[in-house]
């Protein structure tokens, strides 16, 4: 008769929160401690709240890598309720083929995540409505995150770890420079991997963008183009005019059927929205204070970060053009095309003066008004801008109404707490 191990248990919780309980995990072992050749069945009991649920395999108290612990079903990776009798299938010799198990220490860990404090990583799925699943790591993820799925039907979201930091944002040099001031946060939220492709618009709402690039043959891996912030309730926009962040903050996108990031709310049922400068500006350094997210101060990294006006011309027509997403390296929070490719649109207005901010902001979300441009703003440059601009701390803008041009995608952001 096989060995059963009682495997480890596990609870994340957010501070001021009762973590949930895994209990009585079980696993049995593999046969004659040989190969992994089959499916393996881990059992598990949750006690307390509802939570999402992860797995991992320890050998000899050692993590096997989460890339080897992809192909599992049942009750895990999404919101599972409390009760006894929970199990994941684990297709083991699918994952880590030809590795033999040398000892009797082989553990199943089990971790419940509270709905305050999801895992790293989730996933939405743009075929099925409301379909959302969560990982512990991006290297958790089927396939690997550079998969065409995840740039396709499936959106990928990173929890950005803000909560409880503070960092400078701005510099000192160039145009368009802000007095580095100081900027704190008081949660952690989620963000796309990638732009929002081509195809990943098509899928929700049955457009590609303003600009259609579906004759090429990388259509679908394109970042949507020339995006305009607000439309005149006849066309596609982003969000909206009149819903700025003081008075319709993050989350709170209230538009008819033609506004994006509700259609996108609605199918998944998450509060989707921009993210503000700030976050956006946080999440592009990944703990960096250097010019570019890679540490450097050199325009040359542009080559190896981006697509800007230094590389990305299309020989044949002799302009600048967007490329598929995911190309160039991402930083080390796993985001990509952060410097280059399309602007992204960000929730504020546009800094007419130094005293739109504080010596010290929390969460802040930009001026409370249009100012005398209705400008919107825009960062992380585009194929067309010179490296300076495509920098991480370089704001851009241009009028919310603006269509037809302007190289203006977005990145999806997503409250960490949602439920």
């Amino acid at each position: 008769m096989r060995n059963i191990l009682f495997a480890i248990a596990s609870g994340v919780a957010a501070c001021g929160f009762a973590a949930p309980r895994v209990l009585n995990v079980t696993m049995p072992q593999p046969q004659y401690l040989s190969t992994f050749e089959e499916t393996i069945t881990i059992g598990y009991d949750l006690e307390g709240e509802t939570s999402i649920v992860t797995l991992d395999i320890l050998t000899n108290g050692v993590s096997i890598g989460a890339a080897n612990v992809v192909s599992v079903s049942g009750d895990v990776n999404k919101k599972v309720e409390p009760g006894t009798g929970k199990s994941i299938v684990w297709q083991a010799y699918q994952d880590w083929p030809d590795h033999k198990i040398t000892n009797k220490i082989v553990q199943a860990k089990v971790t419940a995540w509270s709905l305050d404090n999801p895992p790293d990583v989730m996933v939405v799925d743009l075929l099925a409505k409301s379909n959302i699943v969560f990982y512990a790591s991006l290297d958790s993820l089927p396939g690997g995150v550079t998969n065409d799925i995840y740039k396709t039907d499936k959106l990928v979201m990173r929890k950005i770890p803000a909560g409880g930091c503070m960092f400078t944002m701005g510099e000192i040099e160039g145009a368009n420079a802000r007095r580095p001031h100081l900027v704190a946060f008081t949660n952690d939220f989620y963000l796309g991997v990638y732009e929002v492709t081509q195809k990943q618009m098509y899928n929700v709402s049955g457009e590609r963008g303003t600009v259609d690039y579906s004759g090429r043959t990388d259509s679908d891996l394109l970042p949507c183009d020339a995006i305009r912030w607000y439309g005149d309730g006849g066309t596609w926009s982003l969000r909206g005019w009149y819903q700025n962040p003081k008075t319709h903050p993050q989350g709170m996108v209230t538009l008819n059927g033609m506004s994006y990031l509700q259609t996108f709310a609605i199918f998944s049922g998450i509060r989707f929205d921009a993210p503000t400068s700030a976050q956006w500006e946080f999440a592009c350094r990944a703990g960096m204070s250097s010019k570019f997210n890679d540490g450097s101060m050199d325009d040359a990294a542009m080559d190896r970060l981006g697509w800007y006006a230094g590389n990305s011309t299309n020989e044949a027509t002799n302009a600048a053009e967007p490329h598929p997403v995911g190309m160039k390296k991402p930083n080390a929070w796993g985001l990509y095309d952060m410097h280059g490719n399309v602007w992204e649109w960000c929730l504020d207005w546009k800094w007419y003066s130094q005293s739109d901010y504080s010596e010290c902001d929390i969460e802040p979300a930009g001026p409370g008004d249009a100012g005398s441009g209705a400008q919107k703003q825009r960062r992380g440059g585009s194929s067309a801008s010179i490296a300076g601009n495509c920098c991480s701390s370089w704001q851009g803008d241009r009028t919310a109404t603006s269509v037809g041009g302007g190289l203006s995608g977005f990145r999806l952001w997503a409250p960490a707490k949602m439920w």
